[in-house]
């Protein structure tokens, strides 16, 4: 969604987020970082874990499912995404590591 990363293409980050937006979004995102985050995995206590460009395996503790929900709807506020921005951003963090909602 063009308007979404245009959006977060005009706010400052942490080179953290800035590799994790980087590869939730792919090319079109304006702040290429290095190492690149090359696949994100959910693990079955709630974690996440990152793996970077030359890495074998995901080796970086990121922190908890909930704590990437929470800093990129936070994220998406300060951007000023809409509610189907947001709902694309969220559906881009692989299955494995998006938080589950009790309905």
């Amino acid at each position: 969604m063009n308007s979404a990363v245009q959006k977060l293409n005009q706010v400052q980050v942490s080179p953290k987020m800035a590799a994790i937006v980087e590869y939730l979004v792919g090319s079109e995102y304006a702040f290429t970082v290095s190492p690149r985050v090359v696949d994100m995995c959910g693990t079955v206590d709630g974690m996440v874990l990152l793996a970077h460009e030359g890495d074998c395996g995901a080796n970086t503790f990121l922190g908890s499912k909930q704590s990437l929900f929470q800093n990129l709807t936070g994220l998406a506020a300060v951007a000023g995404l809409d509610q189907a921005e947001v709902d694309w951003l969220l559906a881009q963090v692989p299955e494995t590591c998006r938080v589950e909602v009790l309905a």
